[in-house]
């Protein structure tokens, strides 16, 4: 037996995933969505904030992207929710390429979805 497995029956487990990892996706999809619009359509890659805008979408968003994917199947497999399996090793690796494919995961988390709306829907 282990820590988190020792709770009495009144309260709750605690859970080592469990966070606010929809807020985050989104909140990282949607930056990395403008600052990657912002440096293919108007900015040189020659330029200082060219430069700064493509570290900002390629370097910081793209993984936090990633990293929102993975903690918050994890926090799911942990709650017994749903589990993605070898998925969410796939749409992590794709969205640190590529991390509109967070719009793809949510659906199919979504879709995995059983009886429990609260744990699932809400952004």
């Amino acid at each position: 037996m282990n820590a988190h497995d020792a709770t009495t029956p009144g309260e709750t487990p605690e859970r080592r995933f469990n966070g606010p990892w929809l807020r985050i996706l989104l909140a990282a999809v949607v930056g990395w969505g403008l600052l990657y619009g912002l440096d293919q359509l108007f900015l040189s890659p020659a330029t200082p904030a060219g430069a700064a805008i493509g570290f900002g979408h390629a370097y910081i968003l793209a993984p936090l992207v990633t990293a929102a994917i993975l903690l918050d199947a994890l926090s799911l497999a942990e709650q017994d929710v749903a589990d993605l399996g070898l998925f969410k090793w796939l749409y992590g690796l794709i969205a640190l390429f590529a991390p509109p494919i967070a719009i793809i995961y949510y659906l199919h988390r979504e879709w995995l979805k059983p009886e429990h709306p609260e744990l699932l829907g809400a952004i």
